[in-house]
């Protein structure tokens, strides 16, 4: 009879304190949570050398070189047919609006397929950011925004 007693003693303290347990239990999964996500958005891809710039780029889709270097004979060609090579070529007369960089990629093409479709860091110069987003669109057949791409042999 007494073992029953203690049974029924503990049960009205965790009864008692059932709320602070369950508030415990949120707060720690909320606490974990955070930092997972934390953990999992600070991380940096390390240092790649393609005979360009170092590039650091947020690993928000790790499959990115994978596409680059799958196309980069293409996308070297691409350049020179663009902008002779030349990271910082801006061609202000471009069928009504200007086109920037090494793949000469207009404004609202970069950010509306390399930025807001594929996540890229919105730095139209950055020609490492050009040569990766190019990467993307020729995977999933958009090479077509270069008239360049007609001319080239592929």
């Amino acid at each position: 009879m007494t073992s029953e007693k203690g049974i029924i003693e503990a049960m009205k303290t965790i009864w008692k304190y059932k709320y602070r347990f369950l508030v415990f239990c949120f707060l720690l999964a909320v606490i974990l949570a955070v930092a997972i996500i934390s953990l999992s958005y600070g991380k940096t891809l390390p240092a790649v050398n393609y005979g360009h710039s170092q590039l650091f780029l947020e690993a928000k889709t790790p499959h990115y070189i994978d596409y680059y270097q799958m196309f980069k004979e293409n996308i070297d060609r691409l350049a020179d047919c663009e902008s002779s090579g030349n990271p910082e070529a801006i061609n202000w007369n471009d069928n009504g609006s200007p086109s920037f960089g090494l793949l000469q990629y207009k404004q609202r093409t970069f950010e509306s397929i390399c930025v807001k479709r594929y996540s890229y860091r919105n730095d139209l110069m950055n020609e490492d950011i050009q040569r990766l987003c190019a990467g993307e669109m020729i995977k999933n057949s958009l090479q077509n925004h270069w008239t360049c791409w007609k001319n080239l042999d592929n």
